[in-house]
């Protein structure tokens, strides 16, 4: 691993945790690395993300849900804003 990869990875492991994504593995966030490493396509639409992912994890339990791209890492955001909301106003009983 070059010295570029393995600054990379420590950035990349500082961020999950500043952003409170949780390391379900318990293994300091090594499988997660590996994972990111190897997800080519996005585990939402299948679009080829090489230089595109993102770490898609529920904002309430911060438990990581998949590499999914720039889009659809906004649209679930989205989604999850707007059930909040639904749960906040009492009307997710009808979802």
């Amino acid at each position: 691993m070059s010295c570029s990869e393995s600054y990379k990875n420590k950035q990349r492991k500082s961020t999950w945790k500043r952003n409170g994504i949780k390391d379900d593995y318990n293994d300091n966030y090594i499988t997660l690395s590996r994972i990111w490493k190897s997800t080519k396509f996005c585990d939402e639409c299948g679009k080829d993300i090489e230089h595109s992912k993102c770490c898609e994890h529920d904002h309430k339990t911060r438990y990581f849900r998949g590499i999914v791209c720039h889009c659809c890492n906004n649209k679930r955001a989205t989604l999850d804003r707007n059930l909040e909301f639904l749960e906040h106003i009492g009307l997710n009983k009808f979802i």
